[in-house]
């Protein structure tokens, strides 16, 4: 399984740094978490075959995690219309809402899906992925609790190969509440890819203590400045490596460890 970090910006985007996008590639498949930015310009970025997209999946509806689902519809609609892939919504409201855009950008006529090829699925807790190459099961955090709206983490594991797994917590609460650290943080997980725009390392070193993952990337960032140092003294602390990812970060992992390419 490879990850790259097309987008690690928190919620606006900065000259450096594209709001939250992941793409992994797993045997022949193509998947992204977020689509802060577009999935079809990363996908021309670094030079890969489109064709080989199988899905989207999205973490909470907020725009700096779905900002670039649109322009990702409309520009493989006009290049490749007989691709198939599916785009999972944390929500109804959502699926509605990107039907009536696109219907009034005419590529949603009456209300149907964009394309025949383009699948609109809404996301729950539990597995909700799987084909010939990964298996995708969300788990719900705290991030919109105050809106009542949902929100997930998710972790993705590779079927056959070297069976990677690796977990995305999604954005958790404000100064992280004590019950909304990801759980799955206490399994073995090659990576643990965590999202650190609402809260300080003080807030949840302890718990970063007590995970079982082989390693820690941490993304969507917020104010990088200042928390950048005070996250390099927390690794000094921690059982595994820690890595403040940026825009164009590659990770493989291969045998059940991370390198960083």
């Amino acid at each position: 399984m490879k990850i790259t970090f097309v987008g690690t910006s928190h919620g606006l985007p900065q000259k450096d740094r594209y709001c939250s996008c992941y793409m992994i590639e797993a045997g022949d498949g193509i998947y992204f978490v977020d689509a802060g930015t577009s999935f079809s310009d990363a996908m021309r970025d670094y030079h890969k075959d489109s064709m080989k997209l199988k899905a989207v999946f999205t973490t909470h509806p907020h725009s700096d995690h779905t900002g670039g689902i649109v322009s990702g519809i409309s520009t493989l609609a006009w290049r490749k219309p007989e691709l198939i892939f599916q785009i999972w919504f944390t929500s109804q409201a959502m699926i509605d809402a990107y039907k009536r855009y696109l219907s009034a950008t005419f590529y949603c006529p009456n209300g149907e899906n964009p394309t025949p090829s383009v699948e609109f699925c809404l996301a729950n807790s539990g597995e909700i992925y799987r084909d010939e190459n990964i298996s995708v099961t969300y788990f719900p955090t705290q991030h919109l609790d105050t809106t009542g709206d949902p929100a997930y983490g998710m972790v993705i594991k590779e079927l056959g190969g070297d069976n990677a797994s690796v977990l995305f917590s999604g954005d958790l609460s404000y100064k992280l509440r004590s019950n909304d650290y990801p759980q799955e943080a206490y399994n073995p997980h090659d990576l643990f890819v965590c999202e650190m725009a609402h809260f300080y390392p003080k807030h949840i070193e302890e718990y970063y203590a007590k995970s079982k993952v082989k390693g820690l990337a941490i993304t969507h960032l917020h104010p990088v400045v200042e928390k950048v140092p005070l996250i390099n003294d927390m690794a000094t602390r921690l059982p595994y490596p820690v890595k403040v990812v940026a825009d164009g970060d590659v990770v493989e992992i291969k045998n059940r460890e991370a390198k960083w390419l």
